[in-house]
Parts: C-alpha cells; structure tokens; sequence
C-alpha cells in the first residue's frame, strides 16, 4: 500500500512540476517596449532609451551552478555603448558609454549576457555610479525590434513629450516696413 501511494504522490509531483514548466514557458512570451516604458514611468524608474551597440569590456563575475542550462548561473558585466540615447534630457548620439548589465535565474533557467557587438533598442535605468543599467532575468527579451511606430512611441515615454519633426526654417523676404516702427508716434493714424 505504501509503494502505491508514494508512486502516485511521485506522478502527482511529476504532473505538477510538469505544468509549473509550461506555466513558466508561456510567461517567457516577448514583452511589448512600449508598455514595459510606461510600467517604468509609473514606478517612476526613469526608463532610458538606447538604439545601438554593445561592446563587452570587462565580466566582473559569472557564476557557475551545476543543473543549469548551460552550466552559467547569474552574471555582471561592463558593457560600452555606442549609438543614440534618449531620457529626459532628450536625445543625443554616444560613444562608450558605461553600460552595467546584470542577469538572474529562475529555477534552472538564466539569462546569458549579450554577445559583444549586440545591437538594437534598449529600455535601460539611469544610474549615478555606472552610468545605466540594465538588469535581464530568465524571460528577458532584449534588444528589442520595434517597428517605426513603436520607436516613436518609446521615444515620447521616455522624453515625456511628443516627438514633433523638426521643420527647416524659411527664409522671409519682407520688403514692407512694420507699422510699430514706421508708425511710431500716437499722433498719426494707423494705415488700414
């Protein structure tokens, strides 16, 4: 009787650590950017918005851990940036800028650091000591491929204001006067 029960509780345990794993899978499904910059800026997280690539400078430490996929645990590492950089202050273009990236487990999944030369669009965090920061777990999916209108959409959450395209300024051939100045006394009319 004791063998049947602990072989059911042992299928009982498999079932369920097997719908844990499908449950955890699905959770993995790609984020939208968009949404992920809005969570940040109502948590008031300051997102950053990177478009460009990733240089490797330095692994400051990647553990190792034994049943887990690919044999490496959590990891830091220095990053230099290059490209443009969109916040609050607005957008400008970079070259080597510190960029600290952190990853993190869940159960025996985690997340690789990016190659060198990785390129594409980040949602990164200011920070006063390494410059940004980015922190990817298990189900992270980044860089992001945005669309053109995901780009503008993430540019405005991250500069809080509407991008509006910038118009060249037209040269003005006025060859009639202003009537404040050839008008300038209260003793004469106004021309209509």
């Amino acid at each position: 009787m004791n063998i049947q029960r602990k072989t059911a509780s042992a299928f009982v345990g498999t079932i369920l650590l097997m719908t844990s794993y499908q449950a955890h899978a699905l959770s993995c499904m790609r984020p939208d950017p968009v949404q992920m910059c809005q969570l940040m800026q109502e948590s008031q997280q300051n997102p950053v918005l990177v478009n460009g690539e990733l240089r490797l400078d330095k692994v400051i430490s990647q553990e190792t851990k034994q049943g887990v996929v690919g044999s490496k645990g959590p990891a830091v590492a220095d990053y230099l940036f290059t490209g443009s950089i969109s916040d609050k202050a607005g957008k400008r273009e970079v070259k080597g800028a510190k960029l600290r990236i952190t990853t993190s487990c869940i159960a025996s999944w985690c997340a690789r650091l990016p190659e060198s030369k990785t390129s594409g669009y980040f949602l990164v965090k200011p920070d006063g000591t390494t410059g940004m920061t980015l922190q990817l777990g298990a189900c992270s999916a980044q860089p992001f491929t945005v669309t053109e209108q995901q780009a503008a959409l993430l540019e405005t959450c991250v500069t809080l204001e509407p991008v509006v395209p910038v118009l060249p300024v037209k040269p003005v051939n006025n060859k009639v006067g202003s009537q404040i100045f050839s008008q300038g006394s209260a003793a004469k009319k106004l021309v209509k």
